[in-house]
């Protein structure tokens, strides 16, 4: 067996050091899943956490430093080999997350890009060269961030009609799992619900008012806040090995990371519908009842991304519309 580089985010290691045991729905109940996760390949083993565990959703979204990366060596334990080319373009999106010349949302347009460029090139010969190309265009994009004109192109993107309708009519079908009093929970889960039932035309009226709280009134406090919602996308990043998956094109995952973080933002909002105030600790509640949804051996990606489609297919197209 070879050497190779563990992973070990911060959050591991706040996870490993805390004290008392957790009591959310995912810790108090027998699960297939353990709250950490190790996952191991012939060329490198990352250490991880369940997303769905409230404390350890807790620790990923609430600290700034949660997704420092350690690395150490050790030798390597299976023959499972992670593709190299999907290996390399993790690295290159996770450092365009964390890049401060982008806003997280255009770290993803940025991302997409790159992931379209991977995809017109998968049947190349010498995908070293691919990659080499990547990186140069990414640092092309980086340029011209610092030069104001990649904010002016994101902002000047069209959204393709219907598509955030859609999804919304979806994420109305959603069972949450929520560990709040009853007072709260309910009307919270009756407006979700409400979302799967409407006509198009009160569906698109919902969707403007949600749309308007989350700019209006959420954003500010995420601007604030920037870590929360970076922590969440680096985190998938990571934790997935985005854009790299055994039965998904990178459109198609970009296209589902795209969705959960619109319906994260969307959940914010319908919180904000009957309560004043969103604070931390019911972000993490929401986030980690997501996850244990998403998590589920019940859901199924195919139905979420069949119904939800353009006439020509255009995957990071319809991903692109949610980060507006």
């Amino acid at each position: 067996m070879s050497n190779i580089q563990c992973y070990q985010p911060e959050y591991v290691n706040c996870f490993a050091d805390l004290e008392t045991s957790c009591e959310c729905p995912f810790c108090a109940t027998e699960n297939e899943l353990d709250t950490s996760i190790t996952f191991n390949w012939q060329n490198e083993e990352r250490q991880s956490l369940f997303l769905g565990c409230e404390t350890a959703c807790r620790e990923i979204l609430l600290n700034p430093q949660a997704l420092t990366i350690y690395a150490v060596n050790k030798q390597s334990e299976t023959n499972i080999e992670c593709k190299i080319e999907g290996q390399e373009l993790n690295y290159l999106i996770f450092n365009l997350v964390t890049n401060e010349n982008f806003s997280l949302e255009q770290s993803l347009y940025v991302a997409s890009i790159l992931l379209n460029r991977a995809e017109q090139e998968q049947e190349a010969e010498n995908q070293e060269e691919v990659l080499e190309r990547i990186k140069i265009l990414a640092d092309e994009f980086n340029l011209l961030s610092e030069q104001g004109s990649l904010q002016q192109t994101f902002c000047e993107l069209p959204e393709i009609e219907n598509v955030k309708s859609s999804v919304l009519a979806l994420l109305g079908m959603v069972p949450l799992s929520l560990t709040l009093p009853i007072a709260q929970k309910i009307p919270f889960i009756l407006k979700l619900s409400e979302l799967s039932l409407m006509q198009k035309i009160h569906l698109d009226e919902r969707k403007t008012e949600l749309m308007t709280i989350w700019q209006e009134q959420l954003a500010p406090y995420f601007d604030k806040h920037p870590h929360i919602l970076q922590n969440y996308v680096l985190y998938q990043v990571y934790h997935n090995t985005f854009p790299y998956h055994d039965s998904l094109n990178y459109g198609q995952m970009f296209r589902l990371l795209s969705i959960d973080l619109f319906n994260i933002k969307i959940l914010c909002s319908i919180w904000k519908l009957n309560n004043d105030t969103l604070d931390e600790t019911i972000i993490v509640k929401m986030v980690s009842a997501y996850s244990r949804w998403r998590m589920d051996k019940n859901f199924d990606f195919t139905p979420m991304l069949k119904k939800i489609h353009l006439d020509s297919g255009e995957d990071l197209l319809i991903g692109i519309s949610l980060l507006k």
